[in-house]
């Protein structure tokens, strides 16, 4: 917004708060992905024959796991758009490189054994991780290759309550913090002109 539009100045000075402004573009993008998810399940099922739980899917933990899984989410998040007040330019590039990274060490297309060690204790500390593999077990069972091969359904739950918890705090700390420091600045009226 900084860059292109020019409009962050004028976003900070509405009457509505900036974090419930982030929230509501959030949600549009989250329907989007939300699209993308049930697409991508689909041609699983449909196309490449991947077959569901025999017992039926467990729409409990699903549900319960994408509801602290987004929370989770919604924490690193706004941890990282905290940072963007911080810079000037190319903002975008941070953004794409840091959930490209989050998506590897998160256990969504490689096992974290596979991972090298810093991915791997990278992807310990990730609420995705584990909300991976309750999704992984709620739909599919025991079938899947899972991220934590060695945890159970319920340290499984326990992890990702604790991260999401921890997350979560601490990027509305780091918000207050980035907010305060980018107040200081001059970043939230500063135009690069790039």
């Amino acid at each position: 917004d900084r860059e292109h539009y020019k409009i962050l100045r004028y976003t900070y000075i509405v009457p509505v708060p900036f974090p419930i402004q982030i929230v509501g573009r959030v949600s549009v993008k989250l329907m989007i992905s939300i699209v993308g998810m049930i697409a991508t399940i689909s041609v699983g099922k449909i196309f490449l024959g991947i077959p569901f739980r025999p017992d039926g899917i467990l729409w409990g933990q699903f549900a319960g796991s994408l509801g602290l899984g987004l929370i989770g989410l919604y924490g690193m998040g706004w941890m990282l758009a905290s940072v963007m007040l911080l810079l000037d330019r190319m903002g975008w590039v941070w953004a794409e490189g840091v959930s490209g990274i989050l998506f590897l060490a998160g256990g969504a297309i490689i096992p974290l054994s596979m991972l090298p060690w810093p991915m791997v204790w990278l992807g310990k500390i990730l609420p995705m991780t584990y909300w991976a593999d309750l999704w992984r077990i709620s739909l599919y069972g025991d079938l899947p290759v899972l991220a934590q091969p060695n945890l159970s359904v319920p340290q499984l739950w326990t992890w990702l309550i604790t991260l999401t918890i921890i997350w979560f705090v601490v990027s509305l700390i780091w918000y207050s913090i980035c907010d305060r420091l980018a107040r200081k600045l001059g970043r939230i009226e500063l135009e690069s002109f790039y």
